[in-house]
């Protein structure tokens, strides 16, 4: 009795825990916070850290250090910021891959600083692909919370300039190709292929019912030669449960046939669906 007394007197004397986690820890001491960055166009760096002297750079893997050029004025005493165009930078590294430091060159010879950030909010949207395609970048925060620029080459694909629906086909158009057909492709197995029309600098391929396989649920990937539909300057994370994509219906019973889906890495996919599954 007087270990069960002596308990709970202790946890009513106790300070209440503190609501949700603990606080991130802060920057090391004498680093550089940064308040804003982004990559809003796949190529271009808008960066702004707490004043303090020195120019804002980018340090390679290899210990190289390129300054950053900024088309903005900094109006603002309170920040040193920089709105710079980084295509020069990526293409004088070599390596299709690996990244960059965010840094602060103080002068006077001194070593450059690593610029410190707080925890990304979570959200919905991604770097899209720069504007050349050439390069694919993202804004990481190191374990000691540290701000980098990785890079690399987008994944091999074809883009989708647009999916349009009519009451008995669906029109996918995208870059122009010397390839005669669109496959629907399970694994290595094509199940149906449509052919290629030209129109100026575009492809376009009309999908039908007609020598489409019967669906068990199936799901095949859109392929033209060895290589996948992609979608265009992807800047979501998400983008099958954010766009509404056409689907093909059959023209005899109303019903989906064919339901088109973005993949985890935007490449573009569809279902085949039964004739006969239950629409409900």
């Amino acid at each position: 009795m007087r270990l069960t007394t002596r308990l709970r007197r202790a946890a009513e004397e106790a300070p209440p825990a503190p609501d949700g986690p603990p606080p991130p820890p802060g920057p090391p001491p004498g680093s550089p916070v940064a308040a804003y960055v982004g990559i809003l166009d796949g190529q271009t760096l808008w960066l702004a850290v707490e004043a303090a002297p020195g120019t804002l750079a980018l340090r390679d893997d290899d210990g190289q250090v390129h300054p950053l050029t900024s088309d903005l004025p900094e109006d603002d005493p309170t920040y040193r910021s920089v709105r710079a165009d980084l295509r020069e930078i990526l293409e004088s590294t070599p390596g299709d891959a690996g990244g960059y430091d965010v840094v602060l060159v103080p002068g006077s010879g001194r070593e450059p600083r690593q610029v410190w950030v707080a925890p990304f909010p979570r959200r919905p949207t991604r770097v899209p692909p720069s504007r050349d395609g050439r390069w694919q970048l993202a804004m990481i925060r190191t374990a000691e919370g540290m701000l980098r620029v990785r890079r690399r080459r987008p994944a091999p694909g074809i883009e989708v300039l647009d999916l349009a629906e009519d009451p008995t086909s669906v029109r996918v158009t995208f870059a122009a190709t010397d390839a005669d057909r669109l496959d629907l492709v399970e694994e290595e197995t094509v199940l149906a292929s449509y052919p290629l029309t030209r129109e100026g600098d575009r492809s376009v391929a009309v999908l039908t019912e007609a020598g489409l396989p019967e669906g068990t649920g199936q799901l095949v990937r859109l392929q033209v030669g060895d290589l996948p539909l992609r979608r265009r300057a992807n800047d979501l994370v998400a983008p099958n449960s954010a766009v509404l994509l056409p689907v093909l219906t059959s023209e005899e019973t109303g019903h989906a046939r064919l339901r088109l889906r973005w993949g985890p890495d935007v490449a573009l996919f569809a279902r085949i669906v039964d004739e006969d599954e239950d629409e409900a």
